[in-house]
């Protein structure tokens, strides 16, 4: 399974990249964190970037790219096979936003998404905290199809995204009014000390809603299409994201929903669209500063947008879509 870890610039000597495992260490104070935050943020927001939603070239519905990354979006997807299992072993992740998105849309006529969210058996969640965290994943999750809409036939403009459910040990963490909430109470926890949704409930667009209905307990209503995984993991670990959804340390997720701080979001989610980390030896020509580069840009960029295109179009062609 693919991971990406963001790490703070300071730790960049110290903690390997591609660690796929965080290891599980004692909760620090707020405070350390976001000051070891601070001087990374600013210099991620300071660089030049060319942003999706300004960019003339994603005006256009046929592919399309500006000259300049042409070569660039085809080295992009030699690296991409690369890193997949057996080559075009890369539509073979069916798991991933845009099967995820038609799947739901044939089957609804809508875009919508439906996350689940596994709690840290060491942390409540109040009302505001769950609201402000479902705003920042409907926000960038909206960011990213934005960049997809009208383009070579993708039929969805907006999504509906929603926490339907909770994996916690106790119901007790979850605070305020849960009606309507599937709550999924464990007592296992992974070795970062969070817990895990019901897999019986885990929808992919392999899984028919009759598979989903003798399944998942309350049918499919609670079945849910990506996760949110919340971990105490060291403060030099920001995130990382997969096919399977995303993950987060608590304080990130709650307190930076509504802030620049969103690039971790954004470039996490760009994972779980099925686009891959670039590092210092795989940086496509003439491209610098783009979101799915960890630490070079806070907003979806023209190229970051271009590469989901690319992907679109490959995806659909594999599909017939």
């Amino acid at each position: 399974m693919r991971t990406s870890i963001l790490l703070t610039v300071a730790a960049l000597v110290g903690i390997v990249l591609a660690h796929p495992h965080p290891h599980q260490d004692p909760p620090q104070p707020e405070v350390t964190e976001d000051a070891r935050l601070k001087g990374n943020d600013v210099r991620i927001l300071n660089r030049p970037i060319n942003r999706a939603s300004t960019a003339a070239s994603l005006e256009t519905t046929t592919w399309d790219p500006p000259a300049g990354m042409v070569s660039a979006l085809e080295e992009v997807w030699t690296e991409t096979l690369k890193r997949r299992p057996n080559g075009q072993g890369a539509f073979d992740k069916n798991r991933e936003f845009i099967p995820k998105l038609m799947a739901n849309y044939h089957r609804t006529g809508a875009g919508k998404i439906d996350y689940c969210v596994a709690m840290s058996n060491e942390r409540n969640v109040t009302v505001l905290e769950r609201a402000n965290m479902k705003l920042g994943l409907q926000r960038v999750m909206q960011e990213w199809v934005d960049t997809l809409v009208g383009f070579e036939g993708f039929p969805i403009t907006k999504v509906d995204l929603d926490v339907i459910s909770y994996a916690v040990t106790h119901r007790s963490q979850v605070q305020g009014d849960t009606t309507g909430l599937d709550i999924f109470t464990t007592s296992e926890v992974d070795n970062e000390g969070t817990t895990k949704c019901d897999p019986r409930c885990y929808r992919d667009n392999l899984k028919t809603s009759t598979d989903g209905e003798t399944t998942c307990p309350g049918g499919e209503k609670n079945m849910f299409d990506m996760e949110l995984r919340l971990a105490q993991w060291p403060m030099t670990i920001l995130g990382f994201g997969a096919e399977w959804g995303q993950a987060f340390r608590p304080w990130f997720i709650f307190r930076h929903t509504d802030d620049d701080m969103l690039w971790t979001l954004r470039h996490e989610m760009g994972h779980s669209f099925g686009l891959i980390d670039f590092g210092t030896d795989t940086v496509p020509t003439g491209q610098e500063n783009f979101v799915m580069r960890g630490h070079r840009a806070a907003y979806i960029t023209e190229f970051d947008a271009w590469m989901l295109r690319d992907w679109w179009m490959k995806l659909k062609a594999h599909n017939g879509w």
